[in-house]
């Protein structure tokens, strides 16, 4: 009989939740009231969980995106490709106030055609190759007796940029008490001429 009572006192806002309450006639637009509050409370802690794991992997994803590659980053990376895979990278560089004490020079650096070639040979092993297409120098100073003699006039050059060939081995792989561990070794092509002031032969 209190149940029909119930039922009839509260209609469409009885709530099944709160049927294990203690309910009162004169009490229970209250306790109806703090049924909702507690419910609107979790649905708030459910869309801020939401947002959190969103943003966790939005941020994920960018880290994804600037693990995948090399540059501009100075500092190379120990994982090697997997092998029988190729990576081609192409790009552009732009370095102000460059300092070249061979020729005594100094101004804006533009390197147009950044070429990176890495091949997997083995699950430890990759091959490189790294080299830029052309440099452009816009001078902003020289010296007057530089140690090497300039072979050009008027305030910028532009030479061929020197490549790279390398091999890199990883060691030992990242753990949580060890970070991971490889080397690199390689040979230098001299294809710029030094009379230009950007590369030396």
């Amino acid at each position: 009989m209190f149940r029909k009572r119930l039922t009839l006192a509260l209609g469409r806002n009885y709530n099944p939740a709160c049927e294990g309450e203690q309910f009162n006639p004169k009490e229970v637009p209250p306790s109806h009231t703090l049924c909702r509050q507690a419910s609107s409370k979790m649905i708030l802690r459910l869309q801020a969980l939401k947002r959190l794991c969103l943003a966790a992997l939005f941020a994920l994803g960018l880290s994804a995106a600037a693990a995948a590659q090399q540059r501009p980053l100075i500092t190379e990376d120990v994982d090697i490709i997997p092998p029988g895979t190729v990576r081609l990278q192409l790009g552009v560089d732009f370095l102000q106030d460059v300092k070249l004490p061979a020729s005594g020079l100094r101004g804006d650096l533009t390197r147009v055609g950044v070429v990176g070639v890495n091949v997997g040979l083995a699950p430890n092993v990759e091959f490189q190759i790294e080299g830029v297409l052309q440099n452009f120098l816009s001078v902003n100073s020289a010296t007057a007796a530089p140690p090497i003699p300039r072979g050009f006039a008027g305030g910028s050059t532009n030479d061929a940029g020197d490549f790279r060939l390398s091999t890199k081995i990883k060691l030992r792989a990242e753990t949580r008490r060890a970070p991971s561990l490889g080397f690199k070794f390689g040979v230098d092509l001299p294809n710029s001429n030094e009379t230009r002031g950007i590369g030396v032969n």
